[in-house]
């Protein structure tokens, strides 16, 4: 069995807070079509103010409850990230639609390493993150694109309560962060960011429709001729030689106990 949880998330409850993207329920349609192609179960993706806190613990540990041997979990998250305070260190974090700066509505990357341990043994977990902070776990806009004609949009990045970014830079004046990969080390998860720890990941837009750079050149990648026999390592290394000819600085990782030697990032049908 290979099931996807998809998030989607461009306008969030507190508008003023967080900035609206442009490109994240595009990013989980076309991932949805491209995983139902490959014969993947895909849930119906979490958009918008369906994809509260809730709402994406509860569907993530209902579809880690039912994995057996020879499963796999997709997990694709597009949207806002951000760094957060917590357990007396600064961690990367995606934001769900109602987040506020409440420890209760952030899914941490402690938080989604402790989900992700009850993986079963003999089953994976795939998880893309396309969001800003995301290889450590925002996205801004970048200024070229050859395909097809770009417009600017606004970065995915978030202005944080005060009184948490105070606790997150108090944290790191004192050294004390951690990374996304520390809690995602597991045998058998592999984990795709869009960017380094200190990096924003950037959107684009193509006419008038907009794509986060990870998701839209990732699945460019997977649509070749040979895209899905790469491994996840060769599919990086392409990644991010595409990235740098097209001129964005984000700089796409691997994390995971899974060798990104041995296998893809999605693999093809079986």
């Amino acid at each position: 069995m290979r099931t996807a949880v998809l998030v989607g998330i461009e306008n969030y409850q507190r508008p003023t807070d967080m900035p609206r993207l442009i490109g994240c329920r595009n990013d989980a349609a076309d991932m949805a079509l491209f995983l139902a192609y490959l014969g993947v179960a895909v849930r119906r993706p979490l958009l918008d103010g369906d994809a509260t806190t809730e709402a994406i613990v509860g569907s993530l540990c209902t579809e880690i409850s039912e994995l057996r041997t020879g499963d796999e979990l997709i997990f694709h998250y597009s949207g806002h990230g951000a760094p957060f305070p917590s357990n007396n260190a600064v961690h990367d974090a995606i934001c769900p639609f109602d987040f506020d700066g409440d420890p209760d509505r952030v899914i941490t990357d402690e938080r989604l390493g402790t989900l992700l341990d009850a993986v079963p043994p003999g089953a994976r977990a795939t998880i893309i993150a396309d969001s800003c902070y995301s290889g450590g776990l925002q996205p801004h806009m970048a200024a070229a694109f050859a395909v097809a004609p770009v417009k600017l949009a606004g970065p995915r990045t978030i202005p944080l309560p005060a009184l948490v970014a105070a606790e997150v830079a108090r944290l790191r004046r004192l050294g004390l962060t951690t990374n996304f990969a520390q809690f995602i080390a597991k045998p058998n998860v592999l984990v795709l960011a869009a960017c380094g720890s200190d990096e924003l990941a950037d959107e684009l837009i193509r006419g008038d429709r907009g794509n986060g750079v990870l998701t839209y050149f990732l699945l460019r990648q997977l649509r070749l001729s040979g895209g899905l026999a790469a491994t996840a390592q060769q599919t990086v290394i392409a990644l991010r030689a595409e990235l740098r000819a097209e001129g964005f600085a984000q700089t796409p990782e691997l994390h995971g106990g899974i060798n990104p030697r041995s296998t893809g990032v999605i693999r093809p049908i079986r």
